[in-house]
């Protein structure tokens, strides 16, 4: 499992309490207003995948939540892909990080969720199989994937 603890340069803040956190790019943006006072972190898995050499497929933001630094295990962690229109490919996106980082049900992790924000509709993607065994992994790590269109804004 790659250590995000190792990894801070590849980050914009680590453990940070703050308000509100946000991924976003051309128009399209996720947001995480932090009502329960994690420590947050942003971590850039683009970066931290080129650094180790394991290919160019990831995600364009993942989130960790802790109670304190001190804490061994997150509470909750957000993969997120802004993507302009093909959804398909944006779960290949996180599916590829959440193995990169091999997160499973062993992970130090309490939740694990995911996030896809197109910037146009993404119609039938939903029903696709590919997207509905992503969303069954992220299910069997309590967590959940959600798909909306330019915005989408989670309360934590």
């Amino acid at each position: 499992m790659i250590s995000l603890d190792s990894h801070t340069e590849c980050s914009e803040y680590t453990n940070c309490q703050i308000k509100n956190a946000v991924a976003e790019e051309n128009n399209m943006k996720y947001q995480i207003d932090n009502k329960s006072n994690f420590l947050v972190s942003k971590f850039f898995p683009t970066l931290i995948i080129q650094k180790l050499n394991l290919g160019a497929l990831s995600c364009d933001a993942l989130f960790t939540f802790k109670k304190n630094k001190n804490d061994k295990k997150f509470k909750k962690a957000v993969f997120v892909e802004l993507k302009n229109s093909d959804v398909i490919h944006a779960v290949r996106q996180i599916e590829k990080s959440l193995n990169h980082f091999n997160i499973t049900s062993n992970s130090n992790l309490e939740q694990v969720h995911g996030r896809i924000i197109p910037k146009s509709t993404y119609g039938p993607n939903l029903n696709h199989t590919e997207y509905i065994k992503l969303n069954r992994r992220f299910m069997a790590l309590n967590g959940e994937l959600k798909t909306k269109n330019k915005i989408l804004k989670d309360i934590f």
